[in-house]
């Protein structure tokens, strides 16, 4: 959702370049859109090699990939 909202403002990036060793059985998609979201720092993952796609995220999480799309929007002058 955060790489869909951000998607005329974030900046993209390639899937091979994330560090994490738990997305290589998703989509496509879903690959590019955690690419994206980890390039512009609107997430981290569970550790330097683990995002967890199946997950849950937490209330302060969430609130967390909010405000850095917020400032990524507001840093691009649109």
């Amino acid at each position: 959702m955060v790489a869909r909202a951000g998607s005329r403002f974030l900046t993209p990036a390639d899937p091979s370049a994330v560090p994490f060793t738990d997305v290589s059985g998703l989509s496509a998609e879903a690959q590019r859109a955690i690419a994206v979201c980890f390039e512009n720092g609107s997430v981290n993952g569970k550790s330097d090699t683990v995002f967890d796609p199946y997950g849950y995220a937490t209330r302060g999480q969430a609130a967390k990939m909010t405000w850095r799309l917020w400032e990524n929007y507001l840093s691009s002058g649109q």
